[in-house]
């Protein structure tokens, strides 16, 4: 009736949610059910769906090869078989891993590419994730004053659209962006941080929740407020199960290792 199947569109929505929601795990197993599904209908726009939002689950694990090999995937079927939205979406987050590899010019040029052929669609949903995307890109650069733009634009699009799972995140890499400039406001930056945090924690995001403590444990682990970061970190890492080993939780984990010591987490 939808020219996609709904076993893998609410398996590939549950895996996002789960991993937001701050259950990677959980997360994980759902996403493995896809390919089964995929194989069984042998479907080419329920292959793109899986293709597409698989290679979004796994930018947001931050996982970086598998989420450009699943985007080269979902480009090379879209491609072939005149999808433009799954293609988009596969290009942008394509363009991400390229910029997380160190091929930073290249993967904001493909980002950039992405977002227009996403806007020519006339879809909406997804752009202020996309925009995400492309200020951390920015960021990588060296970049920040267009990254800041990029996330006021995806910020206007939250309001529009009402697509808040992605606001707390937007509010960290905004803070993320301040604290790049040169005549830095740490105190903005902090309130971002504190917004992020607020944002997540209403929404129940432990993932965006755990996000937003790292950025603010470490900007006071600079200013030596070490006691204050400790206590606002432990207790968010505390909540996931010792199973979970995303880049996320490795990052909290030194970061509290640190907090410990005398030295700094690179």
């Amino acid at each position: 009736s939808y020219a996609i199947d709904s076993r893998v569109m609410c398996k590939s929505w549950l895996a996002h949610l789960y991993l937001i929601l701050g259950d990677p795990d959980r997360a994980l197993a759902s996403d493995r059910e896809v390919p089964a599904y995929v194989r069984e209908v042998s479907h080419p726009s329920t292959t793109a769906v899986a293709l597409a939002w698989g290679c979004i689950f796994r930018q947001l694990l931050r996982d970086q090869q598998s989420a450009q090999d699943q985007a080269e995937a979902v480009v090379a079927l879209a491609t072939d078989q005149g999808f433009p939205l799954y293609r988009a979406a596969g290009i942008v987050v394509g363009g991400w891993a390229r910029a997380a590899s160190g091929h930073v010019e290249d993967g904001i040029a493909g980002i950039r590419q992405g977002l227009a052929d996403y806007s020519a669609t006339g879809a909406e949903m997804w752009s202020p994730y996309f925009l995400a995307l492309l200020a951390e890109a920015l960021g990588c650069a060296g970049q920040a004053a267009p990254g800041l733009e990029a996330l006021a634009q995806g910020l206007d699009w939250v309001g529009r659209i009402e697509g808040r799972w992605i606001e707390a995140e937007l509010h960290r890499l905004r803070g993320e962006l301040l604290l790049m400039l040169a005549a830095s406001d740490l105190c903005e930056a902090e309130a971002c941080f504190h917004r992020a945090l607020a944002v997540a924690h209403e929404q129940g995001a432990r993932m965006w929740e755990l996000r937003a403590s790292n950025s603010l444990a470490r900007l006071w682990l600079d200013q030596g407020r070490r006691e204050e970061a400790q206590a606002l970190l432990a207790p968010i890492y505390g909540r996931f199960t010792a199973s979970s080993h995303t880049p996320d939780l490795r990052e909290a984990k030194a970061l509290l290792g640190a907090l410990t010591s005398c030295t700094r987490p690179v």
